[in-house]
């Protein structure tokens, strides 16, 4: 099978397109023909090394989290699919290892779901990561109906995925993004768009103090800093990218990380709202399997509207 593999920590020219032999579905693993792979920024960062004391990794290495593709055949004890099933799931390994790079993959049954009926490989692809990430963050964060949340980084892939979410939740939400996007995020859903361009620590241009209940970061850096005066007294703050920041020292336990953890149970909750027309998959750019390594530089960039995915034949 044809993988992209990592050699050495590097740039994006450590992507290499290998030939593997092709793996086999162990105990209660299911063997999955991959037809998508989404790309996050945490597939460039610990290529490059920056997640190495973070994550234990294994060189080589394939990258890559996110799957949609078909079962074609089933180890022992694996029972929740069948051959043919069209499955998706966020497939994070204790051990970064044998990633969704590849056209073949063999994965314990516990990762995946049922492929949302509505959806397309791509659009499968493109939800388990962010679409997980962003469940996650809002509960942890309690948002609930009628609650107005602002999300910053809002054209991103976790960005786009939190307004969506948070629409489903009955939220009323607004975005931070580029101007050039603003339209992008009003497309979502958002009832308002802002930009971050002069944003200092008195707030962000045009964003109404204490306005929001919930403020969910995707971006961090000085636009979550940024941010605190948009917070209502008593709100949260649920960042995907600092697990500290200075600006809310005060908020205690009404701040929240979240590293996004796999669950299947959370996926078919997420397939069932997208089959309903509750959230959308909105894709950026594609690329195929051998092109992995501009994949990687258009997540970079940071100005990417929607998912990055890659496809592979």
């Amino acid at each position: 099978m044809k993988a992209i593999r990592v050699h050495a920590f590097g740039g994006n020219d450590a992507l290499s397109l290998d030939d593997l032999p092709d793996p086999t579905a162990g105990e209660g693993e299911v063997l999955v023909r991959a037809r998508a792979a989404g790309v996050n920024p945490v597939d460039w960062k610990i290529v490059r090394g920056y997640l190495a004391q973070f994550l234990p990794h294994v060189l080589p290495f394939v990258p890559g989290w996110d799957l949609a593709g078909e079962v074609v055949a089933r180890g022992h004890g694996a029972r929740r699919f069948q051959v043919g099933d069209r499955v998706y799931g966020y497939v994070r390994r204790p051990t970064v290892d044998h990633g969704t790079y590849a056209e073949l993959q063999a994965v314990p049954e516990c990762y995946l779901a049922a492929m949302p009926a509505k959806a397309s490989f791509v659009e499968a692809a493109a939800m388990p990561l962010v679409f997980l990430t962003s469940l996650q963050a809002l509960r942890a964060a309690g948002v609930a109906a009628g609650q107005r949340v602002l999300v910053l980084g809002a054209s991103g892939g976790t960005g786009a995925a939190a307004i969506e979410i948070a629409r489903a939740l009955g939220a009323d939400v607004a975005g931070v993004a580029s101007d050039k996007n603003h339209a992008f995020v009003r497309g979502l859903g958002a009832s308002a768009a802002y930009g971050y361009a002069g944003a200092t620590e008195a707030g962000l241009p045009g964003v109404p103090a204490g306005a929001f209940d919930v403020i969910c970061d995707c971006v961090g850096g000085g636009t979550l800093e940024a941010s605190r005066p948009a917070l209502r007294e008593g709100g949260h703050v649920v960042s995907i990218t600092t697990r500290e920041s200075p600006p809310f020292a005060g908020l205690g336990d009404r701040y929240h990380y979240v590293f996004v953890e796999p669950s299947s149970r959370q996926l078919k909750e997420l397939a069932r709202w997208f089959d309903e027309g509750r959230i959308a998959a909105h894709v950026g750019p594609t690329f195929p399997l051998a092109r992995a390594a501009e994949a990687h530089a258009e997540s970079e960039s940071q100005h990417t509207r929607g998912k990055i995915v890659i496809t592979i034949e």
